[in-house]
């Protein structure tokens, strides 16, 4: 199972992400956490005067441009090459900025599922310069206008309606058991 959780800035990816840990297991990582371990302290860190990779990517709001190009840049010779490092460590993709990338990722069969953080109502869409992707490039759009209850619930839902059915399916003949018991397929 793999999932991408994207959004603009401050919608709410992040905390649905943390809601799908603690209650339902599923671990992820942004691409900004993924790309200063990868790579981007390191080249920041001398011309920004980072002292340690927690500060470097705490400032990435201060950057989020440099920071939107400097994944795209690392993606260059090949598009899903961000979407390969995540999820050959985690199943749940934070944070996909490029529709490029998010394209690419699909097309190689990475992804099962991709998720639109909404707050539209409370929070203002981002720039095109740091990321180019929009809710209509998702598979589900979760409705995060309302209180942190209500995204508890809502992700809640998602996982029921949309996560655990893909769980459940079988993987090249082998059939997946569930705790309410195996799925039956033909």
């Amino acid at each position: 199972m793999r999932l991408i959780l994207m959004g603009y800035k401050d919608h709410g990816k992040d905390t649905a992400c943390e809601i799908l840990r603690e209650r339902f297991g599923l671990d992820f990582v942004s691409s900004s956490e993924m790309a200063n371990n990868l790579f981007l302290y390191k080249k920041l860190k001398d011309e920004m005067g980072y002292r340690s990779l927690a500060e470097c990517f705490s400032d990435r709001i201060n950057h989020r441009e440099r920071w939107y190009q400097e994944i795209c840049d690392f993606n260059t010779d090949d598009r899903a090459r961000m979407g390969r490092e995540i999820f050959s460590r985690f199943p749940v993709y934070c944070g996909i900025r490029d529709l490029e990338e998010l394209q690419s990722i699909k097309a190689a069969g990475m992804v099962d599922l991709i998720v639109w953080i909404d707050a539209d109502e409370r929070k203002p869409p981002e720039s095109i310069k740091s990321m180019n992707i929009s809710r209509e490039h998702a598979d589900v759009i979760l409705n995060n206008n309302g209180t942190e209850q209500d995204l508890i619930h809502q992700v809640t839902l998602l996982y029921e309606q949309h996560i655990l059915p893909l769980m459940e399916k079988p993987i090249l003949g082998v059939q997946v058991v569930s705790e309410a018991g195996p799925t039956q397929w033909m």
